[in-house]
């Protein structure tokens, strides 16, 4: 929401704050000037005058500055934005763009659409249209793959390409050696080669230049590239998709680490090893074992079973009126089952629960794309929403549920972390900010605080981050 007018309607009202604390001090000289140069400026400040009562005064600049703080809400806030003409200015009229055409779809009462029926892919002078709804399909796989992979490079896989990295890349079956110097939203690399162009190419087409000495053949750097799928031989121990790379994280859990395995990490990450550990509960002061999970198994790690009241509660509390998975039934059908067919539902989800083997429409979801603003052939453009079976949902909230209850029970959690937890939202981060601000501002004390967004947070930790996460907890 940024313009000059903003930015010059906020130092007019700090200038009456002065003129009220000068006509408080008697600095009445000082307070002339900056009625002058106030007038000057079009602001209806009048005549300031000693005789006048200084409640009156007072009274009059509270007036004025309320009057000039309207500009700073609602329209006329968004009018200087359009005023501007920044780039403030573009991402307002974009976000309009894309909330009218929303309004005009809700109205028109369009389908929500499963598929994208065109999509951009490439850049430049490569720039391509797909049409061909299976085209558009195998798009919207492999960007998701890169969106996952490649678009995220981790530091502990050696085959990962990042920003700054020293590459050799293939451009019109033409070998070029660079440095990438940024990964776009679409998952292609922007690589600035030795000549001093600037070309765009995909990861597939890309691979570092420890490979070979000399410029490599252009059926080399392919296979280089293909080479990182599945490859863990030179990745840290620690996050390795492999049985061996589980056991180190077990180690880890337990604060076992060898000596080996703590040399294949960075020294600066040392300090943080301690913090892999599991936790001390806060209820017994010991550290937590699986068997503190009282909710969640039995004392011989057999999960607890799935309760008929458990089933009807999570069935009663799941949204209704939602969009189905791939089965086709809705929440609503779900919640109006008969006892007799819910009790063949619970022994369905004690099966699945007790024998680890799922059914084959869990393993398929529909996927939606909302338009977020921008161009609407660009996946990067696009929120994907995925559908998955409501009865999956159901089994999967039972666990979740009995591990915050264990979770809360044994105190291992921040409790001034309010993320992902269930009646708590921002307003409980924003609140105890607020108060200090209000504390220092009273106390005349300075304040820091350190806002952090981001980028792809919610996709960036690899699995194995998390699972390393669940086994410390």
């Amino acid at each position: 929401g940024w313009s000059q007018q903003a930015v010059d309607t906020a130092r007019r009202i700090v200038t009456i704050r002065c003129m009220a604390k000068d006509v408080h001090e008697g600095n009445w000289q000082q307070c002339f000037a900056r009625a002058a140069a106030l007038e000057s400026e079009g602001v209806p400040i009048g005549v300031v005058s000693p005789t006048t009562p200084t409640a009156e005064l007072l009274a009059h600049f509270i007036g004025v500055r309320r009057q000039l703080r309207k500009n700073l809400q609602g329209k006329r806030r968004v009018q200087m934005v359009h005023d501007s003409g920044t780039a403030s200015t573009k991402s307002l009229r974009q976000r309009k763009r894309a909330a009218t055409k929303r309004e005009v779809d809700a109205i028109m009462e369009r389908p929500c659409r499963s598929t994208l029926s065109a999509v951009t892919v490439g850049t430049g002078d490569g720039v391509d249209v797909l049409t061909e709804p299976a085209e558009v399909a195998q798009e919207c796989c492999n960007y998701g793959t890169r969106r996952f992979g490649s678009m995220e490079p981790k530091w502990f896989r050696p085959h990962d390409i990042a920003e700054g990295h020293d590459v050799y890349t293939v451009a019109s079956d033409e070998v070029l050696q660079g440095t990438v110097m940024a990964i776009d939203n679409d998952g292609h690399y922007v690589i600035e080669t030795n000549e001093g162009v600037t070309v765009v190419s995909k990861r597939d087409d890309t691979c570092h230049t420890t490979v070979s000495r000399s410029t490599p053949s252009a059926q080399t750097v392919r296979a280089t590239a293909v080479l990182r799928h599945g490859d863990e031989r030179d990745t840290v121990s620690l996050f390795s998709r492999t049985a061996e790379g589980r056991r180190t994280r077990q180690r880890a859990v337990r604060g076992e680490l060898t000596p080996e395995e703590v040399a294949e990490i960075p020294e600066e990450f040392h300090s943080l090893l301690q913090h892999l550990q599991s936790p001390v509960s806060s209820l017994t002061g010991k550290t937590v074992v699986p068997s503190d999970y009282v909710h969640m198994a039995q004392t011989d790690g057999t999960p607890n079973p799935i309760t008929f009241d458990d089933l009807r509660r999570k069935l009663g509390g799941i949204a209704k009126q939602k969009a189905p998975g791939y089965s086709g039934n809705g929440p609503d059908l779900y919640a109006a089952m008969p006892d007799v067919w819910a009790a063949d539902v619970l022994t369905l989800l004690n099966v699945i629960q007790h024998s680890g083997v799922t059914p084959h429409g869990w393993h398929i979801d529909l996927m939606h794309y909302v338009h977020k603003g921008g161009d609407d052939s660009s996946l990067s453009n696009h929120r994907p929403l995925t559908l998955v079976d409501v009865l999956r949902k159901v089994f999967s909230s039972v666990p979740t549920s009995r591990m915050r209850r264990d979770w809360t029970r044994l105190r291992i959690l921040d409790t001034c972390n309010p993320g992902f937890e269930p009646g708590r939202s921002t307003v409980n981060s924003i609140y105890p900010l607020r108060m200090a601000a209000e504390q220092c501002l009273a106390d005349e004390e300075e304040l820091v605080a350190f806002l952090d967004d981001l980028k792809w947070c919610f996709d960036m930790p690899a699995q194995v981050v998390i699972e390393l996460a669940l086994l410390r907890l």
